[in-house]
């Protein structure tokens, strides 16, 4: 019966589907959303639909396409505007969400997309197709990797499910900038999780098919700041010089004509680009820029411990505390001291120079460590 409805299209729906739309674009999310969900009821359908029976109809699966793809919004922002001045990560990291409340919202714009892609008729535009794909594949983007529950149709991770998503809508509708751009995100993501299990063949061939990706958004739109940088940056790592050395030239032309907000916000991008150009062309400096050096460590750092002691097999706090245990032995034997009160009154107070994240600090403690000041230039 809810289709017969949305087809007829009652006034009191293109109405509230006029002002939403007018309202979204205008940034007004809360009086948008408002707007899509009398819409919905103007349908006999609640705002809080599921992914399950949902009626075919063009009217229905836009609605829950916007409505889904709103509260996604509120919760990770503006994907296209956030990403103009090229300000996320290298590495696949993606805006976090804060506590339980936000999972929830996530896994409920989630089931809501799943539910547009259910009402698109079979006759649909494959554009129409590719919008949705897009929108479900960024929220399947953000999903926290740490909960367990992934809200997935299939087996297999909430990322890879992204990935699927988003190559679907790039093969449905080819000039969707936005599903090409966030491919690539949803790629470097899943790149660094396949060099978290060691899987470097199948990490190559991802960050081969990113770069890719990333030339595809470029070619449609040659002005952007974001993905000239990755691309770039991209392009250097894979050692494709002449490439990298244009993206990162035209980044830096394009930075230029941006206004003094967005030009201090990609300091830090600005600066590597500079940095790394030289490096491209074969010219020396004594040091990189400081404000490079500065945004890479910031960069790295939620995942710095994990990179170099899982990845890198980095032991030299373990080394030092057991040269350090050696020594105390020895200071111990030399002492004479068969009461232990000596031995306990070593290392009690230590310094770290370049303590760095803090990886020394535990084997300190053991050692008896119960005053420690740490210093680092990062």
């Amino acid at each position: 019966m809810a289709a017969q409805s949305s087809q007829q299209a009652p006034e009191v729906l293109k109405n509230e589907l006029h002002a939403g739309i007018k309202a979204h674009k205008q940034g007004d999310l809360q009086g948008a959303e408002a707007c899509y969900k009398r819409a919905l009821v103007a349908l006999g359908l609640s705002s809080s639909v599921k992914n399950g029976d949902v009626p075919q109809s063009t009217q229905i699966a836009e609605l829950l396409h916007l409505l889904g793809a709103l509260r996604i919004q509120k919760l990770v922002g503006n994907q296209e505007k956030g990403n103009d001045d090229g300000s996320d990560s290298e590495d696949g990291e993606v805006s976090k969400l804060e506590g339980s409340h936000a999972v929830e919202e996530l896994a409920g714009a989630v089931d809501m997309l799943r539910a547009a892609i259910k009402a698109l008729p079979t006759d649909e535009t494959p554009a129409s197709r590719a919008r949705v794909l897009s929108s479900l594949g960024v929220g399947l983007l953000h999903w926290p990797s740490e909960h367990r529950k992934a809200p997935c149709k299939a087996s297999g991770s909430a990322l890879a499910e992204a990935v699927g998503c988003l190559r679907e809508a790039t093969e449905l509708d080819e000039g969707r900038w936005l599903a090409w751009l966030n491919l690539s995100r949803a790629l470097a993501k899943l790149k660094v999780e396949k060099e978290k299990r060691h899987l470097e063949d199948e990490a190559s061939k991802i960050s081969l098919e990113r770069v890719n990706a990333l030339r595809r958004a470029r070619n449609l739109r040659p002005n952007d700041a974001g993905v000239l940088h990755k691309l770039g940056m991209s392009l250097r790592a894979k050692e494709d010089v002449p490439e990298a050395i244009a993206s990162l030239e035209t980044f830096l032309t394009v930075i230029q004509d941006e206004s003094q907000t967005v030009r201090e916000k990609c300091r830090t991008k600005t600066a590597g680009a500079r940095h790394w150009l030289a490096v491209l062309r074969g010219e020396t400096s004594d040091t990189a820029p400081p404000e490079y050096v500065a945004g890479l460590f910031d960069s790295y750092a939620d995942h710095f411990d994990e990179h170099l002691v899982d990845k890198l097999d980095y032991r030299t706090p373990q080394l030092l505390a057991d040269e350090l245990r050696k020594i105390k032995d020895v200071i111990v034997k030399e002492l004479n001291d068969e009461t232990g009160l000596a031995a306990s009154g070593l290392f009690k107070r230590c310094a770290d120079l370049g303590c760095g994240t803090g990886l020394m600090g535990p084997p300190l403690r053991e050692l008896g460590a119960e005053w420690l000041e740490g210093i680092d230039l990062s």
